[in-house]
């Protein structure tokens, strides 16, 4: 296995000259609390596995979250409150979303979702951050201090008897029984895409801001994968992000115990 770092130019530009998403990043450099995460260079464990460069993006500070899930879940929210309030979405600024016009819209809309953790925080945080209410329901076996680190952003939470799938279609028909409630899931189905497309495009801020932080093109990249919104919004970016010839490696990476991609691909 080698880590080298491609000899070629590092283009950062899609087919067409674009770039990943304007409108992701354009949305997240309006918000006040947004920040940059490290990227740190492991440069003793490059040289102790014989290879260029090994480095690891930091999304243990992304917004006081200590994860990335956050950035898909407020950047969703934000898109569904600009769809209601009839805002162009693909301008969208954080400042538009703080006029109290908006503010008493988004005051209506309940966002409901289910978690084993980050992603319900990461909702439950975003939904402080846009005047906006969020219900979050965890599986069995889930750890009370996930839930109460939900809890403490201000949205209820609840850890359930049932498994993860169960807790989703309970969670989905919660938001359906509720007329200003909206399910808001980090996973797709046949008639589930949108929010889930806008949650994998708000995670694509990360590629974009490693792309920058790189000297060149990286050979290789590992992902980290749970139901795998955020591979699949890395993998989107970076294709989007970077000619052909240039795309790396990627690898998903899932726990043993809980490897569902592996098995499935198995």
């Amino acid at each position: 296995m080698t880590l080298q770092m491609q000899k070629s130019p590092f283009t950062y530009r899609v087919r067409g000259g674009q770039v990943i998403n304007t409108d992701v990043i354009r949305f997240y450099r309006s918000v006040p609390s947004y920040q940059v995460t490290p990227l740190y260079r492991l440069t003793n464990l490059a040289h102790q596995y014989g290879v260029g460069e090994i480095s690891v993006k930091d999304e243990g500070q992304r917004f006081g979250l200590e994860a990335f899930k956050g950035t898909g879940g407020l950047y969703a929210m934000a898109q569904y409150i600009a769809s209601k309030a009839g805002l162009d979405p693909q301008n969208l600024t954080y400042d538009q979303l703080q006029t109290p016009a908006v503010r008493k819209l988004a005051d209506q809309i309940t966002f409901y979702t289910a978690t084993d953790g980050n992603h319900g925080r990461g909702i439950a945080w975003a939904a402080k951050q846009l005047g906006t209410h969020a219900v979050v329901n965890m599986p069995r076996g889930s750890q009370q201090v996930r839930a109460q680190h939900i809890r403490d952003l201000g949205a209820p939470c609840q850890i359930t008897d049932l498994n993860y799938d169960q807790v989703v279609k309970f969670t989905s028909d919660q938001a359906d029984r509720d007329p200003h409630g909206i399910l808001i899931q980090d996973m797709a189905w046949d008639d589930y895409r949108t929010i889930p497309t806008d949650i994998a495009d708000g995670y694509s801020i990360v590629a974009d801001e490693f792309l920058h932080q790189l000297d060149q093109v990286p050979t290789h990249i590992f992902l980290q994968v749970g139901v795998g919104q955020f591979s699949a919004g890395m993998i989107n970016a970076l294709i989007d992000a970077l000619p052909q010839d240039q795309l790396p490696t990627i690898t998903i990476v899932e726990p043993a115990a809980v490897a569902c991609y592996y098995l499935s691909a198995e």
